[in-house]
Parts: C-alpha cells; structure tokens; sequence
C-alpha cells in the first residue's frame, strides 16, 4: 500500500518551515517549460501527497500563496522518483540518469 509520511521542510532564507503529514503518492521530475520556470533549473521535483496535516512553524505570516515542491524538503523522503516527465520538453543542459524512466509527456496510467 502507500505509505504514511512526516516531513519538513523550509524555504530558501529559512523564515517559513513546514510539517506535513499525509499518504504518499508518487515523486516525479518534471521537464516541462511551467516546472522549469518555477524551479529556475532543468526539471521540478514534484512529491504528490495527499494531505492529512500541514502546518507552517515557524513564518505562516509571511505566506501570501504557496506550492510545496519536493526540492524544498530539509531532508531525503525515501522515495525513488516515478520517472521524467515531459522529457520531450527538456533543456540540452538538464540532467538525466539513464536509469529513471522517461516519458515525453505524462506517464501511462496503471
């Protein structure tokens, strides 16, 4: 089955950290142009959780919005991502493994 989950993480000058509790779901790389921008790198690193508890402490006073992407954890979550997706949209410089598996858009379903 999937497995149950507490993680932490923070942003990138440390003002706002989170906890979030919840049931895995998968862990992708995205290489499509919106991940991209977003992360301002290669590919996105996208843990999908569904969500039981999320908490921010400290800094819920300093968020506006937010998305939480897997490269914002504070330590390794333990799961092997699912593959690349939207590889078909990658930079010549991004990154790749040989040994993830890549799809030129989304994965098939199950």
């Amino acid at each position: 089955g999937m497995a149950e989950m507490s993680l932490t993480g923070s942003c990138l000058c440390g003002d706002v950290e989170y906890r979030i509790g919840g049931t895995q779901i998968a862990l992708w790389h995205c290489h499509c142009r919106r991940c991209r921008k977003a992360s301002g790198t290669g590919h996105a690193s996208n843990l999908i959780v569904t969500p039981v508890d999320l908490a921010f402490t400290p800094g819920e006073e300093h968020i506006a919005r937010y998305k939480l992407l897997a490269d914002s954890l504070d330590s390794d979550p333990g799961v092997e991502a699912g593959g690349r997706l939207f590889k078909g949209s990658a930079v010549s410089w991004s990154c790749s493994d040989g040994n993830t598996p890549e799809y030129e858009e989304y994965a098939p379903r199950a």
